[in-house]
């Protein structure tokens, strides 16, 4: 039985690592922190999931005393390096579900975030954790730099065109959707009822949101020749889900039939992933689950395919694919505790 730590249990993502980890037959939660709610039961913020009721929630200063397998950090950026860091040097395993280890370079982090990332050196060692295209190398590391949501979503339906050199040239298009789940537990004006209910609204658009550099950096390298993307992300009123669509020009003339059997080819070994053609992908049939539901079409009287991808932000662009990056980490079965 591995032991695992939470740091930063309380927001949506670490909710959801408990919710999964509760039905986890290798993997006992021995440790969790919130720092505002430090000295309560874990049963007292989240009554449905009994098995860890009785954890007490600690400070991470106090869990860094705990001998651990494996963290997983929820965290703000540069926080989670600092503690990533810590628990990394005293033998444990690190999944970041924050930005702090999803590029491989300390200048793309700079660009993307405004600082300099603070322990640039674990960059060379941590795995970006997208498993479907990077299974092998999260088998062996020791710290994974979780996807995030939107990323996710977008990878999935683009990177096997990429490979096949399908993509005729930049930029890509992404028209992307989220519930408001995946803007954070903390209130703001957008979140707030009033303001998100009955209302779809775009924010960051172009090439100003933070995930840009994340599928910039992936695309490329799977990419014979440079990538860029132009991706808006919109805030839904529903509370989670997440739906991308993906625009591309084609190297050479493709059928309908053939951009998804590009798809089902690519994936039909892949536990978590479902090619829906004829139908589309909605975000129902992913909620609650780490599954990507993709299809593909070839736009009439174009030069143009889109590919669509609906994810849960919270379960595949967030802890369910933590969760399937440790089972791979640890040799478990792929799917342990998420089928």
């Amino acid at each position: 039985m591995k032991k695992a730590a939470i740091l930063g249990v309380t927001g949506y993502t670490g909710e959801e690592l408990v919710r999964l980890l509760s039905r986890h037959p290798e993997v006992e939660l021995i440790t969790a922190t919130s720092e505002n709610e430090s000295g309560k039961k874990l049963g007292d913020l989240y009554p449905p999931f009994p098995r860890f009721r009785d954890l007490i929630l600690c400070t991470a200063e106090q869990a860094l005393q705990q001998p651990v397998d494996l963290v997983f950090l929820c965290l703000p950026a540069i926080e989670s390096s600092r503690w990533g860091k810590l628990f990394l040097d005293r033998g444990s395993r690190v999944i970041d579900l924050g930005a702090d280890f999803r590029f491989s370079t300390a200048s793309a982090y700079k660009t993307w975030y405004g600082t300099s990332h603070p322990f640039p050196e674990l960059l060379e060692q941590a795995v970006y954790g997208l498993a479907e295209w990077r299974r092998q190398e999260i088998r062996g590391a020791r710290l994974i730099g979780n996807p995030g949501c939107y990323p996710t979503a977008a990878l999935l339906a683009l990177l096997p065109f990429v490979q096949a050199g399908w993509v005729a040239e930049e930029p890509v298009l992404i028209d992307a959707k989220s519930g408001v789940s995946g803007a954070g537990k903390t209130p703001t004006k957008t979140t707030h009822y009033v303001e998100a209910n009955e209302n779809v609204g775009a924010y960051k658009p172009g090439r100003s949101h933070r995930h840009v550099g994340e599928i910039d950096q992936e695309l490329n390298s799977h990419s014979q020749t440079p990538m860029r993307v132009i991706f808006t992300p919109h805030l839904v009123p529903q509370t989670r889900g997440l739906y991308a669509s993906v625009y591309f020009k084609l190297r050479s003339a493709h059928s309908h039939a053939e951009l998804n059997d590009l798809l089902r080819h690519q994936y039909e070994a892949e536990p978590f992933i479902r090619i829906v053609d004829p139908q589309l992908p909605a975000t129902r049939m992913a909620l609650h689950s780490n599954f990507c539901f993709l299809a593909a079409a070839a736009v009439k009287d174009t030069s143009y395919a889109a590919v669509f991808s609906a994810i849960d932000n919270l379960g595949k662009g967030a802890a369910g694919q933590a969760v399937q990056n440790m089972n791979l980490m640890f040799g478990f079965l792929e799917t342990m505790g998420l089928c």
